[in-house]
């Protein structure tokens, strides 16, 4: 029962790292703009920007499905590992 606090955590830890994830899978699948298409000024502050300023709008949606998909995998990964300790 000492586990139980750091086990929980880890879940919502990996529950949320898979949920940005699919967002950002659904943001590029839907051409959300603030997400595949900011605009140029904030390259410096904010790294989509960044990324379409170096890429272009493509480069930008394809960094951002790659970027969703390692963060939906780490989810993953993060919640087997924690149903092998429970096991």
């Amino acid at each position: 029962m000492a586990q139980l606090p750091g086990i929980v955590g880890a879940l919502l830890l990996c529950g949320f790292i898979m949920a940005v994830g699919m967002l950002m899978l659904f943001g590029a699948y839907k051409r959300w703009t603030w997400l595949v298409d900011p605009p140029r000024e904030y390259r410096f502050v904010y790294s989509q920007s960044a990324i379409r300023a170096l890429f272009g709008r493509r480069g930008a949606i394809i960094v951002t499905y790659v970027m969703g998909a390692v963060l939906v995998a780490l989810g993953i990964v993060g919640l087997w590992q924690v149903c092998r300790v429970l096991i």
